[in-house]
């Protein structure tokens, strides 16, 4: 049936894999009452697991129930007074077969609050479903589909990040150098906090300030006191008003060049951060929509 000799060192189930199953297994059990055979045949069959696979995840789930079972027991030792998951029995009715019924599933659709359809995005649009094949199959042509739109999200949550730290790292770069130039380094830190508000990053702007304050604090190029006022005033959520050295009442309103390399820098940032949030929702959503499909194929 689904047994082939050449699988037997087979990579894709490591010790990990048997743990969570045995875990499932464990779980049915204590909370839901199901017999640890049933659960295991469930999920030997949705993982066509071989059957050595199998042998090892019944002895795993035993032991996981034994362990959680008397966990609050002061002495550990008991005897196993709850139906073992048995290998043998569950190999045994495997390898007889049990035909499925068909029926007909509809694949969720996984739409996303704002942006283009991912599925579509990413080139892992769903191919249309044979309503005459089985359930089973269907179920894990979807969950393959979403399994590879997390991918897909994960490498862009890596890049939106690597982008966000890359023009971090330039603002303070370039703020630090302005600050350095100046003859009143607190006043040029002031200007440059008035310049993100105009730009209309002012949030942005406050937590960029506040590393850079760090930044020459720690190298030396700004008096602790100083460096210290800077930094508490850029860290506070709150619009607190700026302290006498940091910034002059009567700055007026700046015409921002947006060919400015502070202002490239926090609009990037800017961009990547709501980029960010958005691949975050999706990738929460996606790993539900994986973990439900999961569970349908270990029901059937």
């Amino acid at each position: 049936m689904f047994f082939n000799a050449s699988d037997m060192e087979s990579p894709r189930v490591s010790m990990e894999h048997y743990r969570e199953w045995a875990g499932e297994i464990a779980s049915s059990y204590l909370n839901a009452n199901c017999l640890p055979s049933d659960t295991l045949s469930k999920i030997a069959q949705s993982e066509e697991l071989e059957p050595f696979q199998i042998e090892i995840l019944a002895a795993e789930a035993n032991k996981t129930i034994h362990t959680m079972k008397y966990a609050s027991a002061e002495d550990k030792y008991f005897a196993a007074d709850f139906p073992l998951a048995d290998a043998k029995k569950v190999i045994c009715s495997l390898q007889t077969g049990t035909v499925k019924t068909a029926g007909v599933f509809t694949e969720p659709k996984l739409g996303l609050s704002e942006g283009p359809d991912a599925y579509e995005m990413f080139g892992v649009k769903p191919e249309v479903m044979d309503k005459t094949a089985s359930v089973k199959h269907q179920l894990k042509n979807a969950s393959g589909k979403a399994e590879l739109l997390k991918s897909k999200i994960d490498d862009e949550i890596i890049y939106k990040t690597a982008a966000i730290e890359q023009a971090t790292k330039e603002f303070v770069k370039t703020a630090k150098a302005m600050v350095l130039e100046s003859d009143d380094r607190m006043k040029t830190l002031g200007h440059l906090y008035h310049f993100t508000k105009c730009a209309g990053f002012e949030k942005t702007g406050k937590k960029l300030l506040a590393k850079t304050a760090h930044v020459l604090r720690y190298e030396g190029k700004l008096e602790p006191t100083k460096a210290r006022i800077a930094f508490d005033f850029f860290s506070k959520e709150a619009d607190l008003k700026a302290p006498e050295d940091l910034i002059s009442e009567n700055l007026n309103a700046t015409v921002v060049n947006g060919n400015h390399p502070l202002y490239i820098t926090l609009k990037t940032i800017e961009d990547n951060e709501a980029e960010l949030a958005r691949w975050n929702r999706e990738s929460n959503i996606v790993d539900d929509k994986v973990r439900i499909l999961k569970q349908k194929i270990r029901a059937l």
